[in-house]
């Protein structure tokens, strides 16, 4: 049988600790709001029959991957109605994190001036950066249960 060479800058070892980041940034969010959505109050559990009803919602858009999953970059909303109005009313939701959260609001802003400042390729963390991102998540997780 002949087998393909293994391609040595394989992506998948990255979209797991990338898949694995993600799902530690959003039970580590569920946990920093004690499961509760940020905009209107419903408390949610944290695996429902039939699959999540809340979801992590970023204030700096995920695909600025040095942010995607720093704790601060997160709030827990319901993922209907309140997610679904904070993706498709962005500004609107600036709105309401600038008037509800000021503390996160602000630490937004800082990114967001810090980051206008570096080309957008350097936004993308190196796999060691993931690693340890990982890492880091996993203590967080630790700390908050």
């Amino acid at each position: 049988m002949n087998r393909l060479p293994i391609n040595p800058i394989s992506k998948k070892p990255r979209a797991q600790i990338e898949h694995q980041c993600t799902a530690l940034w959003h039970t580590c969010i569920f946990l920093t709001f004690k499961g509760r959505c940020a905009k209107c109050g419903k408390l949610h559990v944290e695996n429902s029959v039939g699959g999540r009803l809340w979801d992590g919602h970023h204030v700096i858009g995920s695909r600025f991957k040095r942010f995607r999953w720093e704790i601060d970059c997160g709030v827990l909303l319901c993922r209907l109605p309140c997610h679904r109005w904070a993706t498709d009313n962005p500004t609107s939701f600036l709105e309401w994190l600038e008037s509800n959260r000021t503390e996160q609001f602000a630490w937004r802003q800082a990114q967001v001036m810090r980051a206008d400042h570096i080309p957008i390729w350097m936004l993308r963390a190196t796999l060691d950066e993931l690693k340890g991102m990982e890492t880091i998540l996993r203590k967080k997780l630790v700390d908050r249960k």
